[in-house]
């Protein structure tokens, strides 16, 4: 039974966080309600509740029960640890919002970001009328980044240099969670007794950042890090209307190929168009369950895994050494070429992004076929034909239908296809459910 997540809660404690931080834009506060509520509910069938195990950090408002944290709490925790102060109008030098972990701020400048959608409307028919529902994807994108960022027993983070400004923000939440709702909620909290306001702590790397320690250009690593959050603030904001229809580009002219070959691109106002759609296949291949470890606790011990399930791709589709270039090292580099050289939309990288994620996703079911005996009920077989509908609308097509069947990933997709044809026939109906199996791997 998945546990109710407690939207009141989530409700009267930003009300509180809102109010202690000065924020009055209810429309805001309000995207952040509702984020909070969609990231519990994504999350909670895998994640009921987080061991203080996983997470130990002693700055948390909200007390652990038993030593678990409500998956609602344990957002909330992040968002009251993680923004001190948030500005509208305002923005990061060279984007229209941005998160600062280690100045506590999320910059958000709403005006020059429609401004922005609405002059490049005028050029892409696909962004007219959209501009709202990119900017909730974009502030629940940052929030992402906020929620993912975390510090080792961090009030001194907080605080920055301990200003009796940022101390009194804090006492206003506490306060005010004390005696809402005649104390509702007092007994769940820390009391100001209980918290160091001296203390001082480095910043820690949490979530997917904690693994470029394993890969070498480090700085490349993050674009594994905006991947999984813009995938996942695309599916929290409902964002899958397509913006734009982009041709792929020949690697040497920088120019459109010949082939007619092109992607869907569904957040076209992002510097990670080029490669966000390969984060559905990403995320399916990690699970859910360790999609949250990476992103929200640690993702060391299972990128490891991942270069390990999938070292054996890496030479056939880029003719490397796997022990030199794990997977996750070769997609950093990609991804970081697609985003910061032109062309954006390079085709001989992207379509081998395409044959790497579609062989991968391939070895993945044809192992989890091996486990059930060759026995799928028609249940699963859906699910997984459903799966490859959607990685098919996220990849390189084409609209010559010779071409767009003989590209690699297709090609590889209708092998399994194939195979679950042929299991189907055989009038095989039950096993495990698919999503529900008990490895974590398939969660």
């Amino acid at each position: 039974m998945v546990k109710n997540i407690s939207v009141e809660k989530i409700n009267d404690f930003v009300d509180i966080w809102a109010q202690s931080i000065g924020l009055k834009n209810t429309s805001i506060i309000q995207i952040i309600k509702n984020d909070i509520v969609k990231r519990s509910k994504e999350y909670v069938d895998v994640f009921p509740t987080i061991s203080v195990n996983l997470d130990s950090c002693q700055a948390y408002i909200i007390k652990p029960v038993n030593g678990e944290y409500a998956i609602e709490d344990f957002f909330l925790n992040r968002l009251i640890l993680g923004i001190s102060e948030l500005n509208l109008g305002t923005s990061l030098e060279g984007t229209n919002a941005g998160y600062n972990g280690y100045e506590k701020s999320l910059d958000i400048n709403i005006e020059k970001m429609r401004q922005d959608i609405n002059e490049r409307a005028t050029r892409h028919r696909g962004l007219v009328g959209v501009s709202d529902a990119i900017i909730v994807k974009t502030v629940e994108h940052e929030l992402g980044h906020c929620f993912k960022t975390s510090f080792n027993d961090g009030l001194g983070a907080i605080f920055s240099s301990g200003t009796r400004a940022n101390q009194e923000k804090y006492k206003k939440i506490i306060q005010g969670i004390t005696t809402l709702k005649n104390g509702k909620y007092a007994s769940q909290i820390k009391s100001l007794a209980e918290l160091n306001f001296t203390q001082v702590s480095e910043k820690i790397k949490t979530g997917v950042k904690d693994s470029v320690s394993h890969y070498r250009q480090q700085y490349r690593f993050d674009t594994i890090d905006e991947l999984l959050n813009e995938t996942e603030a695309l599916k929290l904001a409902s964002n899958n209307k397509v913006h734009e229809i982009v041709y792929l580009e020949d690697h040497t002219t920088g120019q459109k190929s010949n082939t007619g070959n092109y992607v869907k691109v569904y957040n076209y106002m992002s510097g990670y168009r080029s490669f966000t759609g390969y984060g559905d296949i990403l995320r399916t291949l990690i699970t859910k369950k360790n999609c949250f470890m990476a992103e929200y606790i640690s993702s060391t011990d299972l990128f490891d895994r991942f270069d390990k399930l999938y070292s054996d791709v890496v030479q056939e589709v880029w003719g490397l050494d796997s022990k030199e270039w794990p997977p996750l090292e070769c997609l950093a580099y990609d991804f970081y070429d697609l985003q910061t050289k032109r062309p954006h939309f390079d085709e001989t990288i992207m379509l081998k992004l395409d044959m790497f994620f579609a062989r991968c996703y391939q070895k993945k079911i044809y192992n989890y076929i091996l486990n059930a005996n060759s026995v799928l009920s028609h249940e699963e077989i859906g699910i997984i034909l459903s799966q490859i509908q959607v990685f098919q609308e996220k990849m390189t097509t084409n609209d010559d239908p010779l071409k767009r069947a003989n590209l690699a990933h297709n090609i590889i997709f209708n092998e399994i296809k194939g195979k679950l044809q042929r299991i189907q026939n055989l009038g095989n109906n039950y096993t495990p459910n698919f999503v529900s199996q008990k490895s974590n791997y398939h969660r």
